[in-house]
């Protein structure tokens, strides 16, 4: 029952804090700044989720009842992820390179930020489905909940320092997921040694 709770605390702050990043994001740079954001994350979140392959629920099918099978597949799930993100961040970075009108909106370092948003995107599908299936969920959720904090303390810090380059903006905010991302990935073991602590 605790752990529910807290699973459910930790949806309610993510809701929360993607509210701050909208409000705050909102003020600072206005209608055609949300349209950057909007744009940008539009064609990261279309390739990663796309790319994610639903990889989470084949594991959770293939490996929920066999503790062998888990240890055996996860550095081979997690391998593909890897691989996965590689894959998103250069499809989308090309389909940016070859749209005029994408170019147009966002320019070539807003879109770098945007390309570090990609592994939060393919591991956004996934990562649930893969910690459930290995009991981890509440390591997980710990997980979340440190990285909304510092994204909520970021914003915070970025609307009071009244910051007006967008690109600073992205560049935060991308590289506080992606940190959270990778961290929960790496938290699970290396695709190379083929194994995952027990947190």
């Amino acid at each position: 029952m605790k752990n529910f709770l807290f699973t459910l605390c930790v949806r309610f702050f993510v809701a929360f804090s993607g509210l701050v990043v909208f409000v705050i994001s909102s003020k600072l740079y206005g209608a055609e700044g949300r349209g950057v954001i909007g744009f940008g994350s539009s064609i990261v979140s279309l390739f990663g989720l796309l790319l994610s392959f639903n990889l989470g629920r084949s594991f959770l099918f293939e490996a929920k009842s066999n503790e062998n099978l888990k240890q055996k597949l996860l550095p081979k799930y997690l391998a593909i992820h890897y691989l996965l993100i590689i894959a998103g961040i250069f499809i989308s970075g090309m389909f940016w390179y070859l749209n005029a009108n994408a170019r147009v909106i966002i320019d070539s370092k807003a879109m770098m930020a945007f390309l570090i948003l990609v592994p939060f995107y393919v591991w956004s599908v996934n990562g649930n489905s893969i910690y459930a299936t290995l009991n981890k969920t509440t390591k997980q959720d710990f997980i979340i909940f440190l990285q909304r904090v510092v994204l909520v303390s970021a914003m915070l810090l970025i609307f009071k320092l009244n910051t007006k380059d967008i690109r600073v903006f992205l560049f935060i905010y991308a590289l506080v997921l992606c940190f959270g991302t990778i961290t929960e990935m790496g938290l699970l073991g290396s695709p190379l040694k083929g194994f995952y602590p027990d947190l």
